[in-house]
């Protein structure tokens, strides 16, 4: 019987973080089977299991979240019971591995959360000869929020970060494979380590995107919702997660406000849709004249983004701007579901970086700031569907491709002919 991979992901479906979706995606059309160990969580939409159609996923949950692996839950929840969920984690999931050892072939972890490598961490010091892949959907080393962003500059975060950049350092020199989403971010993780260490270690890496996945899609082109959200003449521009922190709306506002009083457009032709949460602050930007160009909905279960994604007229990208660092090194979850939507897409990013160069390889739109009236004519343009986004670009980013990939590392290396 063939043997199975054993995956260390703390946040995993169908309990949904950006991570852990993305993992999910990533492996939904993997040619082997999978025994999950994960955490217990509020399910938000159960139904992204039924694409699991092989039943490859068999998950072992062994502790409960309780939203204390975040930058909010850290601040505010118990420490001891921070401490008890982290060392449960661990200890369960080693126990995990030692119960059906002779079941795996292969270890892999996934970040984020970070505690996520620790069990494989231990797993691989025991048990030398045990293939092990660490997944880097989010890295701690060189990550701009826990450098840079005040909320992550709290006493208990600080402790959080030091101690697992020291452990995601031995977990870069252990694993067998490293997988980053890109080279950017690859960059940033080994940015302070010496060149001899940084060889060795590049030498171990590969890059797999996040994806969509094809059919979450097309049974959400299918929903009877109650609110059909889009059913309207005007051009909708969608925006599908939350918008905090270094996200922000004020330029679209900005640009909004400018197309108004310039008498370029008028109530009808363009509605900028929020999907999410947004911050009071951003929404008092709005003035009496251009409310009748937004509007904002609560947060939806995953399978209804879709929907509203297919629905819309074009996308919006907001990244987290750091003007401390040269790039963007995160290739945003949705940004994947926006190419998997298969529409145009507008991007508020950095002027170097892997949202910059995507966006640019598949035809579509991107703002750095500071030209509201640049800004303006890009939303124009969309209206005016000045140009076409390359579709068949978008089809890279299908969760088959990046199957197909891990596939392929996994082979490689438990087969011992990794070409590296």
């Amino acid at each position: 019987m063939a043997k199975k991979k054993l995956v260390f992901s703390w946040c995993f479906a169908p309990y949904i973080n950006s991570t852990g979706l993305s993992l999910y995606k990533n492996l939904l059309h993997s040619k082997y089977n999978y025994d999950v160990v994960q955490m217990k969580d509020v399910v938000s939409d159960q139904r992204i299991l039924e694409f699991d159609y092989e039943k490859q996923f068999r998950r072992f949950e062994v502790v409960e979240n309780k939203e204390i692996l975040t930058a909010e839950g850290m601040q505010s929840a118990s420490k001891i019971a921070i401490v008890k969920n982290l060392i449960g984690f661990i200890f369960k999931g080693i126990k995990t591995f030692n119960s059906n050892k002779q079941e795996y072939d292969c270890v892999l972890s996934n970040s984020a959360e970070y505690i996520s490598h620790i069990p494989a961490y231990w797993i691989k010091l025991r048990n030398r000869n045990q293939p092990w892949i660490a997944i880097f959907t989010d890295s701690l080393s060189g990550n701009p929020y826990f450098e840079y962003d005040s909320n992550y500059q709290s006493a208990i975060i600080k402790v959080y970060y030091k101690i697992f950049t020291f452990i995601e350092k031995q977990v870069f020199k252990k694993a067998d494979k490293l997988i980053f989403l890109n080279q950017y971010q690859k960059e940033a993780a080994f940015k302070k380590y010496s060149p001899a260490l940084i060889d060795t270690l590049t030498a171990k890496v590969e890059y797999v995107n996040n994806s969509y996945v094809d059919e979450m899609f097309d049974y959400a082109a299918n929903l009877e919702l109650q609110d059909n959200h889009n059913q309207t003449s005007s051009f909708v521009i969608s925006h599908v997660g939350s918008i905090y922190g270094r996200r922000s709306l004020a330029d679209v506002i900005a640009a909004v406000e400018y197309l108004f009083e310039q008498q370029q457009i008028i109530e009808g032709d363009l509605v900028i849709q929020i999907v999410g949460k947004i911050k009071e602050q951003e929404q008092e930007l709005i003035t009496e004249n251009i409310k009748c160009f937004f509007k904002f909905l609560a947060p939806v279960p995953y399978l209804e983004s879709l929907e509203i994604m297919q629905t819309s007229d074009a996308l919006l990208l907001i990244d987290g701007i750091f003007p401390e660092t040269e790039h963007n090194i995160f290739m945003a979850g949705k940004l994947a579901d926006y190419f998997g939507a298969k529409k145009p897409i507008l991007a508020i990013t950095m002027s170097q970086g892997i949202t910059t160069d995507l966006i640019n390889e598949t035809g579509n739109y991107t703002y750095f700031g500071n030209d509201t009236e640049g800004l303006a004519k890009k939303i124009q343009a969309l209206i005016a569907k000045q140009e076409t986004p390359n579709l068949q670009s978008y089809a890279y980013f299908d969760s088959k491709e990046a199957a197909k990939k891990i596939d392929e590392i996994i082979y490689n290396l438990i087969n011992g002919c990794d070409q590296k």
